[in-house]
């Protein structure tokens, strides 16, 4: 399962989001998530990629879709 792939999966079943996720969709613009469901989100990132975000020089914008979250973490791996 690729990162984007987890990323819908996890906001659909554990935020319960029914709509159709885009990979480009801006969670917080567009009202899908709240600031920090997207925090508890990226949490459960990192346990399955087994990586480590840097909250405190994190730029939400950076993260703000499954697109940008999969960007992200390839950067970082």
């Amino acid at each position: 399962m690729s990162v984007s792939e987890f990323v819908v999966h996890e906001v659909n079943g554990k935020f319960g989001v029914t709509d159709m996720i885009q990979l480009q969709d801006s969670f917080i613009e567009n009202g899908i998530l709240r600031s920090m469901q997207l925090i508890e989100l990226l949490f459960d990132v990192e346990e399955q990629f087994d990586i480590e975000f840097d909250f405190n020089s994190l730029d939400i914008t950076d993260v703000e879709s499954p697109y940008k979250i999969e960007k992200y973490v390839k950067e970082m791996q």
